[in-house]
């Protein structure tokens, strides 16, 4: 089990400790997903994760009428999952190392989300939202390397581990109790601990340069600065100011 960041902990030891989660649990990377997935092979997951984004599409379009805010936003990165899987056929594991763990996360995300989309469950779309959060980072995460390439890994893995107890209670496997509320927290905050990795990776510098793999999946990926809402915030800030700035210089002249 992953742990989540305790927000007491700064996020510089949480990261130390991320890298410490890969080490310890690097034999299981390559195992990370079902007993009867496509092991490591590049073509094999990207036509698993095709043929999932299908089967999602239609059980989205069949029970998510009652969602239509996410509709947009759940269709986006179906496409994006789609167009990357199909171009990254053929790309060598040794050019995109997270290449692999990243296609499974996202298969079983969305497998994920079509048990909820069938579920009994009284309100499954908050979950579905995490799961498709999960989904757009694991895409970006796919061109990491360097230094965020074990902590990006963890994460993975750890959220794939919490999918697995989120499945046995939406197949009436496992009812409800202490051990799925706390995947389900597990999950939420790892979400938010992807999307920082996500945030730091794209406003360093550009390591996918002079790969056209590594270009592919950043370009169709969210991966851009704009991860961070905080960014935002800031980048309409320093726009406002420029215009009152301005303004004051016009008046001044006049």
């Amino acid at each position: 089990m992953i742990l989540p960041r305790n927000t007491s902990n700064s996020w510089s030891r949480y990261k130390e400790y991320l890298s410490a989660y890969y080490n310890h649990n690097l034999k299981e990377a390559s195992a990370a997903g079902d007993a009867d997935d496509n092991g490591d092979d590049l073509a094999s997951l990207a036509h698993l994760c095709i043929e999932m984004e299908k089967h999602l599409l239609f059980l989205w379009k069949k029970f998510a009428t009652a969602f239509p805010t996410d509709d947009r936003k759940v269709r986006r990165v179906s496409n994006k999952v789609t167009k990357c899987a199909k171009e990254i056929v053929g790309v060598l594991k040794v050019e995109l190392p997270a290449a692999s763990l990243a296609l499974k996360c996202i298969a079983k995300e969305a497998e994920l989300m079509c048990g909820w989309l069938i579920s009994k469950a009284i309100s499954p779309i908050s979950h579905v939202r995490t799961s498709n959060e999960i989904r757009k980072c694991a895409l970006s995460l796919m061109v990491c390397k360097g230094p965020q390439y074990r902590i990006a890994m963890a994460t993975m893995m750890g959220v794939m581990k919490e999918a697995k107890v989120v499945h046995r209670f939406l197949w009436n496997l496992e009812k409800e109790n202490a051990h799925l509320h706390m995947s389900l927290i597990i999950r939420d905050r790892t979400s938010g601990a992807m999307l920082r990795i996500c945030d730091e990776w794209f406003t360093a510098k550009d390591s996918t340069r002079g790969s056209t793999a590594g270009a592919c999946v950043s370009n169709e990926s969210d991966g851009n600065k704009n991860f961070s809402d905080k960014k935002l915030v800031k980048k309409d800030k320093l726009k406002s100011e420029k215009r009152q700035h301005n303004g004051r210089e016009r008046e001044a002249k006049g």
